[in-house]
């Protein structure tokens, strides 16, 4: 926890530096996206099964240092579904800082993004944990968007999971309660993302 709490620090105050000179432009964005080809490897008691559905949102405020350089931070809300085969939905909130670097100053352009972020728990269905994101996309400002860019873009997704417990009752052998412990959970995959910024 003090781990989170000192990151999270360090990255509000990294991000209201740059956000005080109001000679550079901030911008609000959204992203939905999918991923999929999930690899799952973990670490202690339980076993894993296959994940159905995977998606993640994500939004975030950020701020261009200059034509072709951008900083952000924000929130991405994960969802995997049946990744354990005990455990229904597993969900993870990090709060990131994003890195964006464009290849030309043109509004249509390709881009170079990364982002690291850790997640803390909280509620029932979210765990504590880190997820790491990079990848390259594309971005243009169509005409009937007025001042708004899109953005479509495709990476690689590392995300670790942490201390997840899960008690079931084991019908085969009566009512008997059996709690699985899974020190940590690693899943790398690829998505598929599609934004909007204003």
């Amino acid at each position: 926890m003090k781990k989170i709490i000192f990151s999270l620090t360090f990255q509000l105050f990294i991000f209201s530096c740059l956000v005080q000179d109001n000679t550079k432009t901030t911008f609000f964005k959204g992203e939905a996206g999918v991923l999929f080809g999930t690899s799952t490897e973990y670490t202690g008691d339980g076993y894993s099964s296959r994940a159905r559905n995977l998606y993640h949102i994500s939004a975030m405020v950020g701020k261009n240092i200059d034509s072709q350089l951008s900083i952000g931070l924000g929130a991405d809300f994960n969802f995997f579904s049946q990744i354990l085969q005990y455990q229904k939905n597993l969900l993870i909130t990090p709060i990131f800082i994003h890195l964006q670097y464009s290849f030309t100053e043109k509004p249509k352009t390709l881009f170079f993004y990364s982002s690291y972020g850790l997640a803390p728990k909280f509620g029932g269905n979210f765990y504590a944990g880190n997820a790491f994101n990079l990848g390259l996309g594309w971005k243009y400002k169509p005409k009937f968007l007025a001042h708004k860019t899109l953005s479509f873009s495709t990476g690689f997704n590392n995300t670790n999971v942490k201390n997840i417990y899960h008690e079931f009752i084991d019908y085969n052998y009566g009512d008997f309660k059996s709690r699985f412990e899974y020190t940590k959970l690693n899943l790398k995959s690829l998505s598929l993302n599609v934004g909007i910024s204003f």
